[in-house]
């Protein structure tokens, strides 16, 4: 055999192996290391009352409204972010203040101005844009679908 055809062959067989490695390493973690690390369901279920909702917006009313509109009746926490003053039916509107000064620009200033400004005690805050419709009941995997 040629010195090029052995190098050749010698990258091939690296390469493969490599791989398989990798494969072999990533079933490893899938059928044995997840075993353990499998969770009951029962800790798992949360519903609609464990969640914050914020809606971020420049300012958007109709849209924000139409938003807010489509989230599920049993979500009671539900807060607009938004750029300037705007009146929404069915949630607390917060403003970002212009003196507001973070690293951060645009909707990431609002959610970093909420993460530091919104008190919220509930398990999760979902974070949606200000067109975003909610066409489920459920926020969140309750026990009756699991």
């Amino acid at each position: 055999m040629s010195p090029v055809t052995v190098g050749i062959l010698f990258i091939v067989w690296s390469v493969f192996l490599l791989y398989s490695a990798s494969v072999l390493f990533w079933l490893y973690e899938v059928v044995i290391l997840a075993r353990n690390q499998l969770v009951s369901t029962e800790e798992l279920v949360y519903g609609n009352d464990a969640v914050q909702v914020r809606i971020l917006t420049i300012g958007a009313e109709a849209v924000v409204q139409a938003t807010v509109n489509s989230v599920p009746d049993s979500v009671d926490d539900v807060h607009v972010i938004a750029e300037k003053d705007i009146e929404i039916d069915g949630a607390e509107v917060h403003v970002v203040p212009e003196e507001f000064d973070c690293e951060a620009t645009h909707k990431g200033r609002a959610l970093e101005w909420a993460r530091r400004h919104v008190s919220c005690s509930r398990e999760f805050i979902l974070y949606l844009d200000e067109d975003t419709i909610s066409t489920s009941q459920s926020l969140l995997v309750e026990k009756s679908a699991c």
